[in-house]
C-alpha cells in the first residue's frame, strides 16, 4: 500500500510539474501595468456596451496591482473582496507576474488535501488517491492554466480552515479555535462575503450548539456556543482587516456593512431565474449539459469535460458515507463536522 501511494504521488507532483512547464508560455507573461490601464478603460466596466472587453482574470490582476499602490479597493471590482486581488497584485510586485503566487497555493492546496484526508482516514492510500484523482480533473488543472482567478485561493483557504478547525476539536486548544476563525475570515474575502457568510454561520452554529458532543449539561452547551462567537468574531475581525486600505481612505465600519449591501444587490439584481438552473449541476457533472445563464438559458457543452467528472463525484458521496461510518464506529468526538466538512469537499 506505502508503494502505491508513494507512485501516487510521483505521478500526481510530476504531472502537475509537466502542465506548468509545458504551458509556461501560457501561464506565466510580465505584468504591463500601462497596457493593462487601457485594456480596462476599455472595458465593458468603464465603457457601456464595449465590445472590447476585459477578463475576470486580468481584470483581478489590475485591481490587485492598483489595491497594493494605495488604490482604495471599493473603486475597482468592489463587488468581490479584495484579499484575493492582494495576493495577485503581491505576486506583482515580488515576481513581475501575478500568476506565480496562485500557482504556489495550486502546490500547496495538493499537499493540504493529503493532510486533511490522513487526518480523517490514517490512510496513506486515501490521501494520496486524493491527491491522484485532484490533479487529473480537469477543473484542477483548468485552475493551473489561468492563474489569475480566485477560485484555487477560495480552496486553499478552506483547506487550512477545516485542518485546522480538526485539530482544535481534536486538542481542544483555544489557539487553534481562534486560528481557525482568522482563516475562515480570509476563506470569506476571496468570494462574495454576503454569499458564503451566511451559509457558514448557520453551518457552525448547528454544530456548536447541538451537534457537538460535550461532557456535562446545559452549562457546557453554552459554553460552545459561545466559542461559536468568539470563532465568528475572529473570522469577522479578519475579514474586516483585509479592507485596511479602505479604513485608510477614511471609510468605517458602517460605510463597509454599506458596501456588502450594495454587493448583495448588485447581484440579487441579476435577471436569472434561479429556479429555472437549479440543480442543474448535477447536468453538467453526469452529462455535459450546463444550462448558461443567458438569455432562453441554452445549454452548452464544455470541452473541459470527461468522464472523471461524474467518477470523481460518485468516489466522493461514497467516500463521505464511509467516513461517516468510520467515525461513528469509532465513536470520535468530532465526528460530525468531519464528515460534514468532507461531504463540502466531495460537492
Amino acid at each position: 500500500m506505502k508503494r502505491i501511494s508513494f507512485l501516487l504521488l510521483v505521478f500526481s507532483i510530476s504531472w502537475v510539474v509537466f502542465v506548468i512547464i509545458g504551458n509556461r508560455k501560457r501561464i506565466f507573461h510580465r505584468f504591463d501595468p500601462q497596457a493593462m490601464e487601457q485594456k480596462y478603460k476599455n472595458s465593458q466596466w468603464v465603457v457601456p456596451n464595449s465590445k472590447k472587453g476585459i477578463s475576470d482574470g486580468d481584470l483581478y490582476a489590475y485591481a490587485g496591482y492598483l489595491y497594493l499602490h494605495g488604490k482604495n479597493p471599493i473603486l475597482i471590482n468592489p463587488e468581490l473582496p479584495p484579499l484575493g486581488k492582494y495576493i495577485l497584485g503581491l505576486s506583482i510586485e515580488l515576481f513581475g507576474d501575478p500568476a506565480v503566487l496562485n500557482i504556489l497555493i495550486s502546490i500547496i492546496s495538493l499537499f493540504l488535501i493529503f493532510e486533511l484526508i490522513f487526518l480523517t482516514t490514517r490512510s496513506y492510500l486515501f490521501a494520496s488517491l486524493g491527491i491522484f484523482l485532484t490533479v487529473i480533473n480537469s477543473v484542477y488543472i483548468d485552475q493551473i492554466l489561468n492563474p489569475t482567478l480566485l477560485d484555487i485561493q477560495h480552496l486553499f483557504f478552506f483547506l487550512l480552515f477545516l485542518i485546522i478547525f480538526l485539530l482544535y476539536l481534536k486538542k481542544e486548544k483555544y489557539w487553534l479555535m481562534v486560528g481557525s476563525g482568522f482563516i475562515l475570515g480570509m476563506f470569506l474575502s476571496i468570494k462574495p462575503f454576503v454569499i458564503f457568510f451566511p451559509l457558514v454561520t448557520v453551518w457552525l452554529f448547528i454544530f456548536f450548539a447541538f451537534v457537538k458532543k460535550t461532557e456535562g449539561g446545559y452549562e457546557n452547551r453554552i459554553r460552545e456556543v459561545l466559542n461559536f462567537v468568539v470563532l465568528e468574531f475572529s473570522s469577522l475581525f479578519a475579514f474586516v482587516a483585509t479592507y485596511f486600505q479602505y479604513f485608510l481612505k477614511g471609510g468605517n465600519l458602517r460605510g463597509l456593512m454599506g458596501v456588502q449591501k450594495w454587493i448583495f444587490t448588485f447581484y440579487s439584481s441579476s435577471k436569472i431565474d434561479r429556479v429555472k438552473i437549479m440543480g442543474k449541476y448535477l447536468d453538467l457533472i453526469f452529462f455535459n449539459k450546463w444550462h448558461f445563464w443567458s438569455k432562453g438559458y441554452p445549454i452548452i457543452h464544455l470541452s473541459q469535460w470527461s468522464l472523471i467528472w461524474p467518477l470523481e463525484f460518485l468516489i466522493g458521496i461514497v467516500s463521505s458515507a464511509y467516513v461517516l461510518r468510520l467515525f461513528k464506529d469509532r465513536q470520535i468526538k468530532f465526528s460530525n463536522i468531519l464528515d460534514s466538512g468532507m461531504i463540502l469537499l466531495s460537492l
